[in-house]
């Protein structure tokens, strides 16, 4: 394990303020790994928007935060806003979008010589080439990696993403719904999800970010078949308490990603099964590895067979673990603990040898 003197950087987007007040599933898992690591008395430093403010932790300021779907436009100001500061850290964890410190790597060899960068991807990295010789690319979950590891002809290692458990109160008694949680655009299979709830004849529950979107025309579509239908509620955008609310009282929790699009990892998964809520969802990349990660199944290349589950779990749930099993899952795979843990491992890594 790494040394606690270790001088760490998180340098996170400049979308939204850390921890995040709404939705932000990338800025909150910067936000379990900075503090966590406070919490182990490393020094670490936060690089974020303007607001930011982590108990035990040291940030540096850049831009004001947005939620406009062109808020990654900043990072090249907030660049220039911590740049010549990079050399300071003995390793930057770069989850930013655009990795702005893999330039500062190119353009200050000698300065930076003694600085270790780990980019960290939530999406499909964005060049097709090494940044660096050795740029230690880690991606959310390990089918991801596989997936861009074959695209870019390169290694690319995973950190599986991880949340505050304590945040998601275990709950056994159940309501009468399903839901759905994600972002509302057409990727993340939204009217598939209301198709077979009607089909089922089960009311389910349309939660997610409906703003911070690129498609406004399908959040008015999902919002028009909603009221058409006998089933589906249209909730849209949620704070967390209620998302949280939700999530414990929901009969199960569908995800239905469409193909070619990928989920990278599916913290709205996580996020159920730590409430003891099960999940419903297509087996798509780093969704599916969580899923069945916790659960043994629950993920499905037939749409058929994830039906029949579906019906099962809108009746009894008989077919799937117990709540508590769920949680005792998450604590141990998906934990901010366990995220933490296999970050500082992904350092050494990258510190003795790199890849």
């Amino acid at each position: 394990m790494i040394d606690k003197d270790t001088s760490i950087a998180v340098v996170s987007t400049t979308c939204l303020q850390v921890p995040p007040e709404g939705y932000g599933g990338l800025e909150l898992m910067v936000y379990n790994l900075a503090h966590e690591l406070g919490q182990r008395d490393y020094d670490v430093t936060v690089i974020a928007p303007q607001g930011t403010d982590i108990e035990g932790v040291e940030t540096i300021e850049t831009t004001q935060p947005s939620d406009s779907k062109q808020c990654f436009q900043k990072e090249p100001t907030a660049y220039e806003m911590y740049a010549d500061q990079l050399s300071n850290f003995d390793v930057v964890v770069d989850h930013s979008w655009q990795k702005h410190s893999y330039q500062r790597k190119r353009e200050h060899p000698e300065e930076m010589a003694n600085t270790t960068i780990l980019g960290v991807w939530h999406g499909m990295p964005r060049f097709d080439l090494k940044p660096v010789e050795q740029p230690n690319y880690v991606s959310v979950s390990q089918a991801a990696a596989e997936a861009w590891q074959r695209t870019l002809g390169f290694e690319v290692r995973h950190v599986s993403n991880g949340i505050d458990v304590d945040r998601y109160p275990l709950q056994t008694d159940k309501g009468d719904y399903l839901m759905t949680l994600n972002r509302i655009m057409p990727e993340k299979g939204i009217i598939e999800c209301i198709d077979i709830a009607e089909h089922l004849e089960v009311p389910i529950k349309i939660v997610g970010e409906d703003l911070f979107v690129d498609d406004v025309g399908y959040v008015t579509q999902v919002m028009a078949r909603c009221g058409q239908s006998p089933y589906a509620e249209y909730v849209g955008r949620v704070d967390t308490e209620e998302k949280i609310d939700l999530l414990q009282h929901a009969r199960g929790l569908l995800l239905m990603p469409q193909s070619p699009y990928k989920e990278v990892f599916g913290l709205a998964a996580v996020e159920a099964m730590a409430c003891g809520t099960p999940v419903v969802a297509t087996n798509n990349c780093g969704l599916g590895e969580v899923v069945s990660t916790v659960q043994g199944k629950g993920a499905y290349d037939n749409l058929d067979v994830l039906i029949a589950d579906l019906e099962r779990v809108a009746t009894d749930g008989r077919r799937f673990p117990d709540p508590e099993t769920l949680r005792e899952g998450v604590i141990e795979h998906f934990s901010k603990a366990a995220m933490t843990d296999r970050y500082l491992e992904r350092i050494e890594q990258a510190i003795e040898t790199g890849w």
